[in-house]
This record gives structure tokens, sequence and C-alpha cells, in this order.
């Protein structure tokens, strides 16, 4: 099971990818997003938890933290979403924003709202 949740870890390089029912794509070839990795949490309802925050990322600069789960993006609850739509709901166009509402602990009451702007990751 342990091997199973890493190999759930996903980076989410959010970006560049506009979600249509037809079909996704990348916008020049890069990977654009906040800069994060998570998990889906087995222990909280399979709600995803940042598991890394990349070093000069937007993330990083708004002040997310390992641990916090992310429990809604752009108003969309993420209980019971995969990680596919977890990350097609953060991706988007470089230099656009993106709404998370963080929940920095189990308690319900202890959530703070977050706006990131997506940029380019580097992949190496």
């Amino acid at each position: 099971m342990k091997s199973n949740l890493k190999v759930i870890a996903l980076l989410i390089y959010i970006g560049a990818i506009i979600l249509n029912p037809v079909k996704t794509f990348a916008q020049d070839d890069k990977i654009y997003g906040i800069g994060v990795m998570f998990r889906l949490d087995t222990a909280y309802d399979l709600i995803p938890v940042i598991s890394k925050v990349i070093e000069n990322s937007t993330a990083k600069a708004v002040g997310l933290q390992e641990g916090w789960h992310i429990l809604m993006v752009d108003g969309v609850n993420l209980k019971g979403k995969n990680q596919r739509e977890v990350m097609n709901l953060i991706r988007g166009v470089d230099g656009t924003y993106v709404k998370l509402l963080i929940g920095k602990s189990k308690n319900p009451k202890d959530t703070e709202e977050f706006i990131v702007r997506r940029r380019q990751i580097p992949t190496k």
C-alpha cells in the first residue's frame, strides 16, 4: 500500500493545460504551475495533502506548507476527486491565478484561502 502511495504522489507542476471535455493541450510545451507535490491522504477522505513545496515557487512565496490539505480549488470541493481531476482543476495558463482553500489541520475551522499565480516550473 505504501508503494502505491508513492506512485500516487504527483507533482502539481500545474499550468498551461486547459481542460475541455474533448482534449487537453499544453501551452508552449512548458510546464506552468504553483510548485507543489501532493498525494491523496488515505487517512483523511482522500483529500489531497501537500507533500512538498518547491523552492522558488509561487506556492512557497505565498506560504503554502507541507502537510496542509487542499480542500477546494476555485470553489470546487476536492473530496472524491482523483489525482488527474485535482491536477486539471489547478492547471491553467501562465500568469493566471488559482484560488485554493487550504486546511491547516484536521479542524474544519482551521482553513485559509490562498491565491497563487501559475508560473513556469523547472522540470529538471
